[in-house]
């Protein structure tokens, strides 16, 4: 849902924001091998483990593991190769 620009200046206009301006930057990610990309998420982002803490301990391995199974398709002689996009929201939220 956050990919879409469109979507993103809705969620905003939603939220009682004018002037909403969105720039999108196409981004890439280059690490030794998946598994060490599948690490970097693990410990370092927050949100995506807090999509599976209330899972038994077995689950969330489950999880990590199919995650790294999905990654290691993007796996080739130079290593884990990653695209992604960022987007930047501007907006005003007049005063109330």
């Amino acid at each position: 849902m956050f990919i879409d620009p469109t979507k993103l200046e809705t969620l905003f206009q939603k939220a009682g924001f004018t002037d909403i301006e969105v720039s999108s930057l196409a981004t890439g990610q280059r690490m030794e091998s998946a598994a060490s990309e599948v690490s970097m998420i693990r410990d370092g982002y927050a949100f995506y483990k807090s999509l599976i803490a209330d899972l038994p301990a077995d689950r969330q391995s489950a999880a990590w593991a199919e995650l790294a199974v999905i990654l290691k398709r993007f796996e080739g002689p130079d290593g884990f190769t990653g695209t992604g996009q960022i987007n930047l929201v501007v907006g005003r939220k007049p005063a109330p």
